[in-house]
């Protein structure tokens, strides 16, 4: 489109004095017409230069509105994906092939470590497993009804979550459908420690943490069939300020809690993890077994690798202005050469 417009330049070019020319007349004079005469007559070089600017401001823009709006959906979906208030994961766990798992004793401690404000606990574990696809990425939940909340489905069965609950089948990321061609009700087949098993797809759901993609099961099946209980990271769920209810979807929340600097869930949260590191130092816990963290952190570090990801594409625009800088500076000089002599004889 870039290109055919660009192309179209001579031709809108020669008849723009057709409608310019009354404006001109009118507003700056006879004078003025010189100008816009010398454009229709140097058509070869002015329509270059005017393509070269049209060019770079397309691909500014289309750059530029293109990551905004790639970042806005990511920003959205983070939003709907950190549902917990409080995440602890192994430390600086800063990669998706990084599957490490907690440590046992920090699983026991969360669990054991309980205040008024908590009112659930999500529990989330991570590994690779051969399946008919070679390598494929197992994610495990439990069923908490605020976790349910958070996904957004593409497609998906009737009563999803009824189905996921009672083991009945699993749920794949778009990325790992659309690499697949997987749609809902069909199969896919896994290497569990207890042979070879088929599990049907219940719903496809949107997901930007790795072009992999993977599937989720619920965690009672996940270990009914893999001898494998630990966890990769814990979600805690804290009461809100007005209401206690753990079913109430949290999406888009985390935007408010980002746009303040203090307010009574931050307060709660704030303190939850101090009180959690003093009484995990008491444990003997070291900081190095356990990373914790708000949902406003994780939010803030996920946008900030976001946009260092996408920063080369500022260079690429800068560039692009440059480049058609040139062309038009080369244009305008070549043309002043080319007419020395009639400047010469306006003087």
């Amino acid at each position: 489109m870039v290109i055919g417009f660009s192309c179209f330049i001579p031709f809108l070019t020669y008849h723009s004095d057709y409608i310019l020319e009354p404006l001109y007349r009118n507003t700056f004079g006879l004078a003025s017409l010189i100008s816009l005469r010398s454009l229709k007559k140097n058509l070869s070089r002015n329509a270059i230069a005017i393509a070269a600017l049209t060019v770079a401001i397309s691909l500014y823009l289309s750059l530029d509105i293109a990551i905004n709006s790639f970042r806005n959906t990511v920003e959205d979906w983070l939003s709907a994906s950190l549902f917990a208030d409080i995440y602890i994961s192994t430390p600086k766990q800063v990669s998706h092939r990084n599957h490490l798992t907690l440590n046992n004793k920090v699983i026991e401690f969360t669990k054991t470590f309980q205040t008024e404000d908590i009112i659930g606990i999500s529990e989330y574990h991570l590994r690779d497993v051969i399946g008919e696809y070679g390598s494929t990425r197992v994610a495990s939940i439990n069923s908490l009804p605020i976790v349910k909340n958070s996904f957004t489905f593409k497609e998906s069965t009737k009563d999803i979550w009824s189905k996921f609950d009672k083991g009945e089948g699993l749920i794949a990321s778009a990325p790992y459908a659309y690499k697949h061609k997987i749609k809902c009700n069909d199969k896919v087949k896994l290497q569990t420690d207890k042979g070879l098993q088929t599990f049907t797809i219940l719903g496809i759901f949107s997901d930007y943490s790795s072009d992999q993609g993977l599937l989720m099961m619920h965690q009672d099946l996940y270990r009914s069939l893999w001898e494998d209980p630990n966890l990769s990271s814990l979600g805690i769920f804290l009461k809100e300020s007005t209401e206690t209810e753990l079913e109430k979807p949290k999406k888009n929340k985390i935007h408010l809690l980002t746009n303040q600097k203090s307010s009574p869930k931050l307060d709660k949260i704030k303190t939850y993890i101090e009180a959690y590191k003093t009484e995990a130092a008491k444990e003997s816990l070291s900081p190095t077994f356990f990373d914790i963290r708000s949902n406003k952190e994780l939010l803030k570090e996920s946008l900030e690798i976001f946009d260092r990801t996408f920063r080369v594409t500022s260079a690429l625009k800068i560039i692009a202005v440059i480049v058609a800088a040139f062309g038009i500076f080369s244009a305008l000089l070549s043309l002043i050469i080319e007419r020395e002599k009639e400047f010469a004889l306006l003087k």
